[in-house]
């Protein structure tokens, strides 16, 4: 695997990255992700508890995230968990608001005067919970 020093920027955020020239795909470091989507401080913490929980889930996921040596923000090459587009996007499901959904079941509550029991509703409280609308 080539190790170019680049970044990608993912919602004004740098992100760092490594091309494998026989796979032909970008390696993304999913701290660095994790970072941006749940704007936490912890966020190396955040990754391990995940990881462990979709282990414990027996989720297949954890299979497809490797490890680089990717630099550092103090010049240091260490080794960092990455993945590639398709597994960055698997992930991003998992990163959920219950506050937020938790909100939006009540929204829903309020103007269907049910709780949601059919997928479709589920959807629409998804919906309702991550599109930045607020009250």
């Amino acid at each position: 695997m080539t190790n170019e020093k680049q970044m990608a920027i993912f919602e004004d955020q740098p992100v760092r990255r490594s091309w494998d020239e026989k796979q032909e795909k970008w390696y993304f470091s999913v701290v660095d992700i994790i970072a941006i989507l749940t704007q936490s401080d912890r966020q190396r913490k955040y990754w391990d508890d995940l990881k462990r929980k979709l282990g414990e889930e027996g989720s297949q996921l954890s299979e497809k995230i490797g490890q680089l040596k990717l630099e550092a923000k103090d010049g240091k090459k260490y080794l960092t968990d990455v993945a590639d587009v398709e597994t960055i996007f698997r992930l991003i499901p998992s990163q959920r608001n219950l506050a937020s959904e938790l909100i939006a079941t009540k929204t829903f509550r309020y103007y269907y005067d049910h709780t949601p029991v059919s997928a479709l509703a589920w959807n629409i409280i998804r919906t309702i919970a991550y599109s930045g609308a607020k009250r």
